[in-house]
């Protein structure tokens, strides 16, 4: 446990000893460690909806506790959607053991998706632990240009007319 005074100052009067308080802190040991919290998948171009080439990363989850962790991850939203996987979804770590979870992002269609998918230890269903959080950008390929209309000069045949892009 810790203790240590808090000061309170007011803007011009500075630190008032009449209304200082005395905190108190406890430090506690984590359940559980999971890094990243938040995954944010690289634009992911779709070339052809029949062979997709999924944008994968990872998520480590770590068990520093001296119990048995169970783990689930509810994936209900991300399985409708079918844009995002987790796998394994579930699981049991022993004190001081490590898995690593896929994180999968395969879109069909255009779009930014974000999505979080809760994550519940020791079979508590009612109470969500942390949110992962899932985003991504999935594009059909496409070429665009800096400008959308170039006028160019009426000029006889065969000879050349070009526009010059000025730096600005």
């Amino acid at each position: 446990m810790y203790q240590f005074p808090f000061p309170i100052s007011l803007l011009g009067q500075g630190v008032l000893p009449s209304i200082t308080r005395v905190t108190q802190a406890v430090g506690l040991k984590p359940r559980f460690i999971l890094e990243p919290q938040a995954i944010e998948f690289k634009r992911k171009i779709i070339t052809t909806l029949d062979k997709r080439v999924p944008g994968l990363s990872s998520i480590n989850l770590c068990n520093p506790d001296l119990r048995v962790l169970k783990w689930c991850i509810d994936t209900k939203k991300l399985d409708d959607d079918q844009i995002f996987s987790l796998l394994p979804n579930s699981g049991s770590l022993q004190p001081g053991e490590q898995v690593e979870i896929k994180a999968v992002f395969n879109p069909y269609k255009d779009g930014t998706f974000e999505q979080c998918a809760e994550l519940y230890i020791d079979d508590n269903l009612d109470k969500s632990q942390i949110s992962i959080r899932l985003k991504g950008e999935g594009l059909f390929p496409r070429i665009t240009f800096d400008r959308r209309e170039i006028i160019l000069p009426i000029v006889p045949l065969n000879v050349t007319s070009k526009c010059v892009r000025f730096p600005f």
